[in-house]
């Protein structure tokens, strides 16, 4: 998929830190507002163990929002897609290649 044609044409929301309005988002989808609607895609870090504990404890008040913002300023953001549109799908994601993976030693290799 070509995010810069996808940026370029579609509304995109992009979250490069776990920062204010990334915490404000997810908490947001967490209280079932439904915040992603506004958007085609939205692009950012997602919630691991550590991260999802953090969100967690402020979801529930048992850490405020300072706190919150400080433990996670400590986590470098895996990021992920989340592909809301489906004309936006259909008309850029496309299939390129799979690779068959195997298991060796305990880790998986490219069957390539």
């Amino acid at each position: 998929m070509d995010m810069e044609l996808v940026r370029n044409n579609y509304q995109v929301l992009t979250f490069d830190s776990y920062n204010d309005d990334w915490l404000d988002f997810v908490i947001s989808c967490r209280r079932g507002i439904p915040v992603w609607r506004d958007y085609d895609v939205v692009e950012g870090g997602i919630a691991n163990d550590r991260v999802f504990n953090t969100v967690e404890l402020y979801f529930s008040n048992l850490i405020g929002k300072e706190e919150a913002l400080k433990r996670l300023s400590f986590e470098y953001p895996n990021r992920q897609l989340c592909l809301i549109n489906q004309e936006m799908i259909d008309n850029n994601l496309k299939f390129v290649e799979f690779v068959n993976l195997s298991e060796k030693g305990g880790l998986y290799v490219s069957g390539k």
